[in-house]
């Protein structure tokens, strides 16, 4: 999907004359756009932008592990900022932080007990945001500045299967509530 910022969008796109997916920024104003990428990769997925600064996900191969990247617009500077094992799902991006989901403490095998986990580009450290019992799942993360909400099975008497709850952690202060 595409995604927004100020005068630019960016999205993935595949072109004949590279046989690949690659990143892509469309400037609004000047009608001009930048490829971002050149790098064979197995995929590239969840591109967002904030600001200047544009984030994807991509796998170099099926046994690698994926990557997130940066580039600024600004500087033509692209930056590998994280690896994880997992496929990251549902991908957000507020400039500081980047969340997601994955299935890694997942003991079903089934990877569908997911949780969020958030990276702090400031920082340079990933943190497991949600820590649910076994069988339930955290996901769809949103972010907005340093606030990140997201949907979770936990505190959900046995037997709610599918029923999940909205918390909001502030990831300065470390403070989470749970709001429905």
């Amino acid at each position: 999907l595409p995604d927004t910022s100020g005068e630019y969008m960016v999205y993935l796109g595949y072109k004949l004359t590279t046989l690949g997916w690659d990143v892509y920024a469309y400037h609004f104003k000047t009608n001009t756009e930048l490829r971002l990428t050149e790098t064979p990769s197995v995929t590239k997925y969840a591109v967002a932008i904030v600001g200047n600064t544009v984030l994807w996900v991509e796998r170099t191969s099926y046994t690698k592990p994926f990557e997130f990247y940066t580039y600024d617009l600004a500087t033509g500077t692209t930056r590998r900022v994280h690896t994880t094992t997992q496929e990251p799902r549902m991908l957000d991006f507020s400039g500081r932080w980047i969340a997601w989901a994955d299935a890694r403490f997942d003991t079903s095998g089934r990877k569908f007990d997911t949780d969020v986990f958030v990276f702090d580009l400031d920082n340079n450290v990933e943190k497991r945001i949600s820590n649910g019992p076994a069988a339930t799942s955290a996901h769809s993360p949103s972010l907005s500045g340093d606030l990140l909400v997201w949907a979770d099975g936990q505190n959900n008497p046995l037997g709610a299967q599918g029923k999940t709850n909205i918390f909001l952690k502030d990831l300065l202060t470390g403070q989470k509530s749970q709001l429905t």
